[in-house]
């Protein structure tokens, strides 16, 4: 969906947009929001921050970049930011430096 706002190309509908900034307004942990169904608490900085361009609302836009600040900002973590952590505990659970962080830049983009 980050592809057909940055182009232009309107394949989703808004209300497609709407209902998912609705569902997401209810999935919020300490550190942002859940990445799949996989596990209910693992989450990725980069994901969260190019799903953030695509909701609909300020709050839910926040509790996106927000969750992210704090999980990179809270003192647990002493390597180079991982966009792999868990969203709850806000720690690490893998990976490190990697280049995807590069999707922290999305809202540039736009």
């Amino acid at each position: 969906m980050f592809g057909d706002k940055l182009l232009g190309l309107n394949l989703f509908s808004a209300s497609l947009y709407t209902q998912q900034t609705n569902w997401y307004a209810s999935h919020g942990l300490t550190y942002g929001l859940p990445l799949d169904t996989r596990h209910p608490t693992w989450s990725k900085s980069d994901w969260q921050i190019l799903t953030s361009t695509i909701v609909t609302t300020t709050a839910v836009r926040d509790l996106f970049i927000n969750g992210v600040h704090a999980y990179a900002a809270n003192g647990k973590n002493t390597n180079p930011i991982s966009d792999w952590f868990d969203a709850s505990a806000g720690t690490v659970d893998g990976f490190r430096a990697r280049p995807v962080v590069g999707g922290h830049f999305a809202h540039l983009a736009l």
